[in-house]
């Protein structure tokens, strides 16, 4: 019975795989409308100004446009990757002469898709910039649920309370996805409020406490 408990939470659950293939489909989506990622940025720009308020929001916006400015324009990392990827042809005049298979709507799209992946960039790095706030609160909760997960076990082991295996289970599971959740929460182009910090920072400090207080006890 033990065998086939942990076989099953040793899959990976149904709607993180779901959530992950939606995410992609939305992000290659995304690259052939950057228009529609900049609208979603400035809709997350927006949820972050009712959070954080004006001041707070325009300095990490500002944050995050100085980074992604020196990235992709002051390394010249835009322009070498369209040089590498666009015939020169089509770079100088906007159109080519090949009018069968490589046309001028085929480097459109290529173009397109080059300025969308450029625009997902700026989006995440907008994301690792708008967790800044919440960095102390994680330090404090994660110290906190370690502390009282250890404290909780210090108390099983003195008592006749047993370790829960499948709680431990559970818990040290779900932080080896949280690398998963994490990317998924920076790369999908959709605008998400920042009250997902806190939630996924609950969830994590949760399983923390959970496998520390659950930890198998040792004679």
């Amino acid at each position: 019975m033990a065998d086939e408990v942990q076989t099953d939470y040793s899959k990976k659950p149904f709607w993180l795989v779901l959530f992950i293939i939606v995410s992609q489909i939305i992000f290659l989506a995304s690259l052939v409308s950057p228009e529609s990622v900049r609208e979603s940025m400035i809709d997350e720009v927006q949820y972050m100004r009712g959070v954080y308020g004006d001041s707070a929001t325009l300095s990490i916006y500002d944050s995050a446009q100085t980074m992604s400015d020196k990235v992709l324009h002051e390394s010249g990392f835009v322009k070498k990757t369209k040089t590498i990827l666009l015939p020169e042809e089509y770079r100088r005049t906007r159109q080519v002469e090949d009018i069968k298979n490589f046309n001028t709507g085929f480097w459109v799209v290529v173009e397109r898709v080059i300025d969308g992946v450029m625009v997902n960039i700026e989006f995440a790095l907008l994301r690792v910039y708008a967790v800044k706030p919440w960095l102390l609160m994680a330090v404090l909760v994660l110290v906190a649920s370690t502390i009282t997960g250890f404290l909780h076990r210090e108390v099983k082991k003195h008592g006749f309370e047993y370790s829960s295996p499948l709680r431990h289970g559970i818990a040290r599971r779900i932080i080896y996805l949280l690398p998963i959740i994490g990317y998924l929460l920076v790369v999908t182009p959709i605008a998400m409020p920042p009250h997902v910090y806190p939630i996924v920072l609950a969830v994590c400090g949760l399983c923390v406490a959970f496998m520390v207080s659950n930890t198998i006890k040792r004679v």
